[in-house]
């Protein structure tokens, strides 16, 4: 389950995400469309491309979400580049990130979102990427992934970044 300003997701065992939530201004459901919705619907866009979740984050009026194959999906409030699809636009549904590094397809292991920015982390390199924005680390937005690299800016705390892990909340 992953809960935001007056909209959330609940994730069941079988990989579906269910929406509902008083505010879908933005898509933030992911349903499609922008009506609110008092009790739980699926998302049966996910399901029927037989796509598979076991991560949901809510961030202000957007989400994120990794498949069990290391894919990322993101939707709702694109105004600050949060969604990584190189633009400031909003998804009603969700839309596959593109992630390529170096000519191949990178599997995400760890997806978090916050107020306007989301971030993700890779599997084989363990980098993070962040989109949208960030005030302590970076003024510009950030439209699409871009590489985070915390161990130059904070030595002492990540002496070792193949260890990096992050925890989303």
């Amino acid at each position: 389950m992953s809960c935001s300003f007056n909209f959330g997701f609940f994730l069941s065992n079988q990989g579906l995400i269910y929406a509902l939530g008083k505010d879908n201004s933005e898509g933030q459901l992911g349903l499609g469309h922008t009506f609110s919705r008092d009790v739980p619907e699926l998302i049966s866009s996910l399901r029927d491309i037989g796509e598979k979740i076991d991560t949901i984050e809510c961030g202000y009026k957007h989400a994120i979400a990794k498949s069990t194959l290391g894919r990322v999906y993101t939707w709702g409030w694109g105004g600050k580049g949060q969604l990584g699809h190189g633009h400031n636009d909003s998804e009603m549904s969700p839309r596959l990130l593109s992630l390529e590094k170096s000519g191949q397809k990178e599997k995400v292991i760890q997806v978090a979102a916050g107020f306007s920015h989301s971030v993700i982390m890779l599997e084989t390199s363990r980098e993070l990427y962040w989109f949208g924005t960030c005030g302590h680390y970076a003024s510009a937005l950030m439209l699409r992934p871009t590489l985070i690299r915390l161990h130059e800016h904070m030595p002492d705390l990540f002496t070792d970044p193949s260890t990096l892990t992050f925890i989303s909340g």
